[in-house]
C-alpha cells in the first residue's frame, strides 16, 4: 500500500499518509500540516488539524448505490455547502447558504478533475 509521495520536480511537495488496519486513511502529513480523518466505517465524516480544529465535515444522505448522491451537506471552515452532482455521483459544483454557486469543478473524459 502506498504511504508517501515524493517528487524532485518544482512545485511538488512530499506527502505521508497513515492507514488503519481496515486500510482507511487516518492521517495525512503535507506542506499544510497534519490532517486527521474520522470515519463512520465507510465514509469520511470529518477532518481535523493538529489542534483538533474542524477542517471539513460531511453529512451523508441515503445512497442506494455507493457514491451516488451520498454527500448531502459539507461544512468547510465554518461555511456550509450543498454539493450538486450528476447521476453517477460526480460533484459539478457547490451551492453556498444563499443557493449561489460557490465553486465549480471540471473533469476530463476519464473523470479526472482538471482546470480550464
Amino acid at each position: 500500500m502506498m504511504t508517501s509521495v515524493r517528487s524532485t520536480e518544482d512545485g511538488w511537495t512530499s506527502n505521508a499518509i497513515e492507514y488503519d488496519g481496515l486500510a482507511s486513511r487516518v492521517a495525512k502529513v503535507d506542506s499544510t500540516g497534519t490532517t486527521y480523518y474520522a470515519w463512520d466505517g465507510i465514509n469520511v465524516l470529518k477532518t481535523e488539524d493538529e489542534q483538533g480544529s474542524l477542517r471539513q465535515r460531511q453529512v451523508h444522505g441515503y445512497a442506494p448505490i455507493t457514491s451516488v448522491g451520498d454527500i448531502a451537506l459539507m461544512e468547510i471552515s465554518d461555511a456550509v455547502y450543498i454539493p450538486v452532482s450528476d447521476q453517477p455521483g460526480t460533484i459539478w459544483y457547490l451551492l453556498d447558504s444563499t443557493a449561489s454557486k460557490a465553486n465549480s469543478y471540471t473533469y476530463d473524459a476519464f473523470g479526472v478533475g482538471c482546470r480550464l
